[in-house]
């Protein structure tokens, strides 16, 4: 942060206040291109968790996560838009139950009942029933999450040290 040295005269006073508004507003401009880093990162790092899960069937999920920020609010939103997106982060059925979400508050496994039996279910992008015991949790969303925990220090400065 620099430093405003003056003197205790009208116009030297008149001169800090102007240094200091003129700071506020650039520290709004900086804050607000904080969020909007984080949000574009945050989207990146979950397409990326989604790979390194090996969350990918017919690639929908990946393409549906966006970064989302809206300037005049200052709030980002990191979306994933498919429709089966949380089934994929907290996972399904028994196999989920055995293979559940770090945070699973709320989340029930198995909510029909079918337990080791499992069901069948038709693909709509095949055409082709297919039996399933339920998935695993890949939870890439909440992984978002904890690297983003890890890098907002390190984007904040790159963001803050920009003229």
């Amino acid at each position: 942060m620099r430093k405003l040295s003056m003197s205790l005269s009208p116009k030297e006073i008149d001169r800090g206040i102007r240094y200091l508004q003129k700071y506020k507003k650039e520290l709004n401009h900086k804050v607000l291109a904080l969020v909007e880093a984080l949000t574009n990162e945050g989207a990146n790092i979950a397409k990326l968790q989604v790979r390194q899960l090996g969350a990918i069937y017919t690639g929908e999920l990946e393409s549906s996560i966006t970064g989302i920020f809206n300037a005049s609010t200052g709030i980002g939103v990191i979306l994933a838009g498919a429709w089966y997106a949380t089934a994929v982060e907290f996972g399904t059925g028994v196999v989920g139950e055995n293979s559940p979400h770090p945070k699973p508050d709320g989340w029930n496994y198995d909510v029909n009942s079918h337990g080791e039996s499992g069901w069948w279910y038709m693909n709509n992008k095949d055409g082709i029933f297919h039996w399933t015991k339920g998935m695993p949790s890949r939870p890439f969303m909440y992984n978002t999450v904890k690297e983003l925990e890890k890098q907002y220090t390190k984007v904040a400065r790159e963001v803050f040290g920009r003229d």
